[in-house]
């Protein structure tokens, strides 16, 4: 919690156009994960890693 709320801010004020798609996509992964569609800890590990990488705090990422 003490990481990844503060990346999910510096996320939707850096994230470019390309970062915010990403999210989505991991997002979708993870809710087609939680209908038994997918396996969801791929999922899970690419949304999270997503919000992270659209921080761009060299420190969390």
């Amino acid at each position: 919690m003490i990481i990844e709320s503060n990346a999910a801010k510096l996320a939707a004020k850096r994230a470019t156009p390309d970062d915010r798609a990403a999210v989505r996509r991991a997002f979708e992964a993870m809710e087609d994960a939680v209908a038994g569609q997918a396996e969801y800890v791929p999922a899970d590990l690419a949304f999270h890693g997503a919000i992270l990488g659209a921080c761009y705090n060299q420190f969390v990422f």
